[in-house]
């Protein structure tokens, strides 16, 4: 039994511990990407002529883990993970020397990236689809990589040499927005929508834990 006790110790302390100091450094990293959405805010809505009013930017904080960027036509939200990850047996960061050397630094936070339509989130449309485009994984030592869309999917997957600062959190919410914006409306073949149901055009009363959602959002 002692040796158990030993065991169970030992995984507290080499894991445990780990795990708290990615949860810690992951929401400080998040906490980055907050101050950067808020200057972003403040930098482009300085630059606006009072006549640009419906393209302003709003910065709102939803709580501890969320918060959104809206202009225009869409809404980036960005919402934290409380959670910590390790990845498959096979996963390309087991390549690394870098994880190699010490198992641990594959542990990691996760911060993820969506893309939804203002007016989804505005007019309680909640059968409507946004989309996921991209997500950071950052360990104990503020190293990260990135997944995801377009350029997010190559530019930052160095687990080895990448390390975040302030100025790669306001690039790649300055990126996505660029992506939102250049991403058009394309709607889809008329045939596969014919069939309506009554719910999809009059509606109905939203559940209470629904209409709570919609509301921390706008």
């Amino acid at each position: 039994m002692e040796a158990i006790t030993q065991k169970l110790i030992a995984l507290l302390r080499e894991k445990s511990l780990v795990k708290q100091e990615v949860f810690a450094n992951t929401f400080k990293i998040f906490r980055l990407f907050k101050d950067s959405a808020q200057d972003i805010a403040a930098e482009v809505n300085s630059q606006l002529f009072p006549n640009e009013q419906p393209v302003r930017l709003e910065y709102k904080e939803i709580d501890d883990f969320r918060f959104y960027l809206k202009f225009s036509g869409d809404v980036i939200l960005m919402q934290m993970h409380t959670n910590v990850w390790t990845f498959p047996d096979n996963h390309k960061i087991y390549k690394s020397q870098y994880v190699e050397e010490d198992y641990r630094r594959a542990f990691c936070g996760k911060i993820m990236l969506f893309n939804f339509l203002s007016d989804s989130i505005k007019y309680n449309r909640i059968h409507d689809t946004g989309y996921s485009m991209g997500r950071l994984f950052i360990n104990c030592d503020n190293h990260f990589f990135m997944e995801g869309e377009r350029q997010f999917g190559f530019l930052f997957d160095n687990f080895a040499t990448s390390v975040i600062s302030q100025g790669i959190t306001r690039y790649i919410l300055q990126q996505a927005m660029i992506y939102a914006i250049e991403a058009d409306l394309i709607s889809d073949d008329y045939q596969t929508h014919k069939p309506v149901t009554v719910y999809e055009i009059l509606g109905s009363d939203s559940p209470i834990a629904t209409k709570k959602i919609v509301s921390d959002i706008l």
